[in-house]
């Protein structure tokens, strides 16, 4: 499945960059909530082993917002992994958004056997 995202280039910097981090903290003053978004974030960049598969940014500007979707996000692309993107405007106020990531290794295909191959072979010929 493609979206507006697969079109957007990837940034020359990484997830450890200091553009992520200037990100980060034009999001919130939160440390904690900083620091969990950079290690989901790095976990998922660098492939390193997490228990999370999605993160949530909650109350982002629309100038946050935009920064995660046209930086952050392709780099989660560029990393070689499926992402699905789920945006909400807070009912509150149309000034924060909320942002759900999901990130995973991209499927490989999988070989097929030779065994698979001749089976595939003849069932198309008894379906002609």
């Amino acid at each position: 499945m493609h979206s507006f995202l697969d079109a957007i280039p990837a940034p020359a910097f990484d997830m450890s960059s200091p553009e992520v981090e200037h990100i980060l903290t034009s999001w919130t003053s939160d440390v904690m909530a900083r620091t969990a978004a950079a290690r989901w974030l790095s976990a998922m960049y660098f492939n390193h082993p997490t228990n999370e598969s999605s993160f949530r940014f909650t109350g982002l500007t629309r100038e946050v917002k935009d920064a995660i979707l046209v930086l952050i996000v392709p780099l989660l692309l560029k990393a070689k992994r499926q992402v699905q993107v789920r945006r909400k405007r807070q009912p509150t106020t149309d000034a924060k958004w909320d942002i759900a990531i999901e990130a995973s290794p991209k499927r490989q295909p999988q070989p097929q056997s030779a065994v698979f191959k001749a089976i595939q072979r003849r069932l198309s010929e008894l379906q002609k």
